[in-house]
């Protein structure tokens, strides 16, 4: 199993401090459809998000994404609740993470993580390119 965690403001839609007319989720589109032809991919959300709403919920507001996602981790920090969920996963052969919050994560940066900026999120032509290359390999 690989699995993709990923964050939401930043990333899915614009991050909070980005003045702009985009709405939550409007690239959704762009995940769904880089993610469509991997079937052994699972989502995992590691956003702040998931400690105001269930996981059905997060499903739901993820429309068809939605469907790929398995879980939330838990816990305060970003990459130790990944590292603990991946821990309790031993079938995990490989892992992404999506973030546009390079702060939350340990210097030198995990060779994992993929840094959105939060003005482009997923839509930002490299980051697709980089997620686009593990899906490949």
């Amino acid at each position: 199993m690989r699995v993709l965690f990923t964050d939401l403001d930043g990333v899915v839609h614009p991050g909070p401090n980005v003045a702009t007319s985009l709405t939550h989720f409007c690239w959704v589109p762009n995940l769904t459809r880089l993610l469509a032809p991997w079937t052994d991919v699972e989502v995992v959300i590691h956003s702040t998000w998931r400690h105001q709403y269930e996981l059905s919920e997060l499903q739901e507001m993820l429309g068809v994404l939605g469907r790929r996602v398995v879980d939330k981790t838990a816990g305060a920090h970003r990459w130790n609740s990944i590292e603990e969920w991946i821990a309790r996963n031993p079938g995990v052969k490989s892992f992404r993470v999506l973030d546009d919050e390079p702060s939350e994560f340990p210097r030198p940066h995990p060779k994992e993580l993929l840094i959105c900026r939060p003005d482009l999120g997923i839509a930002e032509p490299e980051v697709q390119a980089r997620l686009r290359a593990w899906l490949e390999s």
